[in-house]
């Protein structure tokens, strides 16, 4: 470029350029000066590969949280068709006193178990308010809500509801997890780059991108045992599932990386 100019400078001098052949030559230099200013070479250390790589694990709660749903109901909705001849209602005080006995007999320690929440509404037009109460405890694996399930026969809970997983080691297992996703992203910048000849170098960036945790949980509807004392699973989803489902925490990490390119 600093001959071209150098050489103009010389023609001017001289007078040897004139009309059209100075406006080719300034076109000329114009252009070359412009190229190189819209496609400048890459320096080498900046040619780099981006890629993305994700891991996920499975794991086993050690803290599960369980709630179990109750209401109020006529004696009466047992033998009679017809809700005008409710008259006979079980308080809630009564049903929440045989269910906390049932819980403490199967094996839920007393001072585990607390009061969720309180309401109310009419079941029927013109009829006297019921009242209902959820009651929340943990456990530390599934055979007790198994057990519980399949004993707690008590005429008023209405449903139980698997809520909150979690795990004493879960900020082990997230690293665990987001470390593999980076190798993972690694490994796919080492194949791509292979694929032309080249190689993966110094990591230039790493970005964490946004979570992607699964929480499973799911409910145990109890509706029925108003009737029947019997309960059956549903998933949140609204079907059966498999046991995995709803009884595990599914960790899952993405990772971007920026790798050097070698030759």
């Amino acid at each position: 470029m600093k001959n071209l100019f150098n050489e103009l400078e010389s023609l001017l001098k001289n007078k040897i350029v004139i009309g059209t052949g100075f406006i080719v030559l300034t076109l000329v230099v114009f252009s070359a000066y412009t190229s190189r200013t819209q496609h400048p070479e890459v320096p080498f250390s900046e040619r780099s590969i981006e890629v993305t790589g994700s891991s996920e694990m499975c794991i086993k709660p050690d803290d599960i949280e369980f709630v179990i749903g109750m209401r109020e109901y006529y004696a009466e909705e047992f033998t009679s068709k017809s809700y005008l001849e409710y008259k006979t209602k079980i308080k809630l005080d009564k049903i929440e006193q045989e269910v906390r006995s049932k819980l403490t007999a199967l094996g839920v320690a007393k001072e585990d178990i607390t009061t969720e929440c309180v309401g109310g509404y009419w079941r029927y037009e013109g009829r006297n308010i019921q009242m209902s109460k959820q009651l929340k405890f943990k456990v530390q694996d599934f055979s007790l809500i198994d057990k519980i399930v399949a004993e707690l026969a008590v005429k008023g809970v209405e449903y139980m509801n698997v809520g909150e997983l979690s795990s004493k080691k879960i900020l082990e297992y997230r690293k665990t997890v987001k470390t593999d996703a980076l190798k993972a992203a690694k490994e796919k910048a080492g194949y791509l780059l292979d694929g032309i000849g080249k190689k993966t170098g110094e990591v230039i960036a790493i970005r964490e991108l946004g979570e992607n945790n699964r929480y499973y949980s799911s409910w145990y509807s109890n509706q029925s045992n108003m009737l029947s004392n019997s309960s059956s699973y549903v998933a949140s989803g609204g079907g059966a599932n498999s046991e995995s489902d709803f009884r595990s925490i599914k960790l899952r990490y993405e990772i971007e990386a920026t790798f050097e390119i070698k030759n």
